[in-house]
């Protein structure tokens, strides 16, 4: 009697979420089997705070407005990131995953990579929603994993996860579609963040030069 294979798409789950559940870092490197994985983070960041700022920023340059209000969504009539304020919540952790997690809605705009989950009309609770969901939530985990922005350990993440896979299809390969969905929405963002901080040292270079020569 033949012994049935492992199906390598479960035991990718099954790495995630556990990896997810532990806290540690999901080793991304090893899982990957497509060419839409993360590129490297970009460099030179004292620290997080400044990291997750300067996301903002390139999204905001982008064209994404972040807006202060009673819960979290993306408005995208307006192209809106709305959130409670950061001493809403209980650390700035949560408040970064969630701001991340709600960018991670905005890149699929008509006008970035034009995303089903956002450019359709999917009421809450539709297989459509979960779906959208299911690649936010990836997204705000691999950009944490890229730029070294720490998420806050917390099984709710993990539950999370399990929950909107399992609401989203039965077929497993949703979820390895959703996780490289997600990859490509973190190469736009990471990209937009290369292009203005390329920008800035282009301005800061000639501003020097025009310095020197005494313009």
């Amino acid at each position: 009697m033949n012994e049935a294979k492992p199906d390598p798409r479960q035991e990718f789950l099954d790495q995630v979420i556990d990896a997810i559940e532990c806290g540690r870092p999901v080793p991304w490197d090893q899982l990957w089997t497509g060419d839409a994985g993360p590129q490297n983070a970009v460099s030179g960041h004292e620290c997080q705070d400044q990291r997750f700022l300067s996301i903002k920023d390139a999204m905001a340059r982008d064209g994404l407005k972040f807006e202060t209000g009673s819960a979290a969504f993306y408005l995208r009539d307006t192209d809106s990131v709305v959130t409670p304020p950061a001493n809403a919540f209980k650390d700035v952790g949560g408040y970064q995953a969630t701001v991340l997690h709600e960018i991670g809605h905005a890149t699929g705009a008509a006008h970035r990579l034009s995303r089903d989950g956002i450019t359709g009309d999917h009421a809450l609770g539709s297989e459509g929603y979960a779906k959208e969901e299911l690649r936010a939530e990836f997204f705000s985990v691999f950009i944490a994993m890229e730029t070294g922005i720490e998420r806050e350990r917390d099984e709710r993440h993990a539950t999370y996860l399990k929950n909107w896979v399992a609401v989203a299809t039965d077929d497993k390969s949703e979820f390895l579609e959703a996780a490289a969905e997600a990859a490509r929405a973190v190469d736009y963002v990471i990209g937009k963040e290369r292009e203005m901080l390329q920008e800035r040292e282009a301005t800061q270079a000639e501003a020097g030069r025009e310095f020197d020569l005494g313009l």
